[in-house]
């Protein structure tokens, strides 16, 4: 029998805290490849482009 512990596991999360981890393993694996230079901040293209304009 395998017991499972859980803080707050029935409580809904928020997609963007999720959404965090698969991007920041792309950026890396980019920035390891040589295509993203990791001391600039990258341009988003696409739907979110205008949520982050400076």
């Amino acid at each position: 029998m395998t017991s499972v512990v859980g803080v707050g596991a029935d409580d809904p999360v928020v997609l963007v805290s999720v959404f965090k981890t698969p991007v920041a393993v792309a950026f890396t694996r980019e920035v390891a490849a040589g295509r993203l230079d990791e001391t600039e901040r990258p341009r988003l293209i696409g739907c979110c482009e205008d949520l982050f304009a400076r």
